[in-house]
């Protein structure tokens, strides 16, 4: 059981995960279960459709922050972002730490490559990767990614700097039933051993603040 003296919230341990984690009654379980090495199986009872969506958007942010960061990284395509990040002093070992991507110019792109991968319109319309007037236009175009983690480690947001050309200097994915913006901090996934050691926290403005402050070796930013 857990009680906190300052706002008087208690409750178990089931509560307290849901909390801290922002997950479901069920989905804490399973959480515990894979804490302390015990299975949990579901029995006489379906997952239900609003757990089964935020597990396949789960899933789709993880593939396609993984082809962002290909992009960055690997293609001729992401050569402009990456010596901008280059310039700014970041490092190959710190990009891949926080999955540092490229959202390509073309705005079609995305819709096409997951179209291949046999994502239904529908479902990528939910997303919030696409915009509501082009449901085939990418949100984010021509922008160094920064993939928003849970406390989890999984990718359930994204902030998008623009590389040249009109638009707002930062973009940010609006919130969902997997993000919220009060409730998660950019780079606590990657600081919280550090939080832990320190007993201290660094919190800064920006993606590019945390990033930075990473790569000096102040990790509990």
């Amino acid at each position: 059981f857990f009680y906190c003296f300052g706002c008087h919230k208690g409750g178990t341990v089931f509560n307290f995960i849901m909390d801290v984690e922002n997950l479901s009654f069920t989905e804490a379980v399973e959480f515990l279960g894979r804490k302390v090495g015990i299975q949990v199986t579901r029995e006489n009872a379906e997952t239900s459709e609003k757990e089964k969506t935020k597990d396949a958007m789960r899933e789709l942010f993880r593939r396609v922050s993984g082809s962002y960061h290909y992009l960055l990284t690997e293609s001729q395509a992401g050569a402009k972002a990456l010596a901008y990040l280059q310039n700014r002093k970041l490092d190959k070992d710190i990009m891949e730490r926080f999955l540092i991507g490229y959202a390509p110019a073309d705005p079609f792109w995305l819709h096409g490559f997951l179209e291949k991968k046999n994502y239904s319109n529908d479902f990528l319309r939910s997303t919030g990767l696409f915009t509501g007037k082009n449901p085939r236009r990418s949100f984010f175009v021509n922008r160094v990614m920064f993939p928003i983690l849970s406390s989890r480690g999984d990718v359930i947001a994204f902030g998008g700097r623009l590389l040249d050309g009109d638009g707002p200097k930062y973009l940010n994915s609006a919130e969902s039933d997997l993000y919220r913006k009060s409730e998660n901090l950019y780079g606590l996934f990657q600081a919280k051993e550090a939080i832990r050691k320190a007993k201290t926290v660094v919190l800064v403005e920006g993606y590019m603040d945390v990033v930075a402050l990473h790569q000096a070796g102040i990790e509990n930013a």
